[in-house]
């Protein structure tokens, strides 16, 4: 109940970088051989197998920081399964 009430919280919020990933990462905890798994297709499908109407997506962006364009290549948002 714990995951489903976080993802909740965080649907459409943009996450973009990698030690901003760390809560989503241990939240969905997947686990082998006692290492957590980061790979965004393994999460997606323990959010899956768990019967979650959730995913992350990821994608590029580039924002304006500090006057200067800065690239980033692999974001992640978390989006709800919306049946139509």
């Amino acid at each position: 109940m714990e995951l489903i009430e976080y993802l909740e919280s965080i649907v459409g919020e943009v996450i973009l970088t990698a030690v901003d990933r760390k809560e989503l990462i241990a939240k969905i905890n997947v686990k082998q051989n006692g290492k957590m798994l980061k790979n965004l297709d393994i999460l997606n499908s323990a959010l899956r197998e768990q019967g979650l109407d959730y995913y992350i997506k990821q994608f590029e962006t580039s924002r304006i920081e500090s006057g200067k364009k800065k690239k980033y290549k692999s974001i992640w948002k978390v989006m709800e399964i919306i049946d139509l």
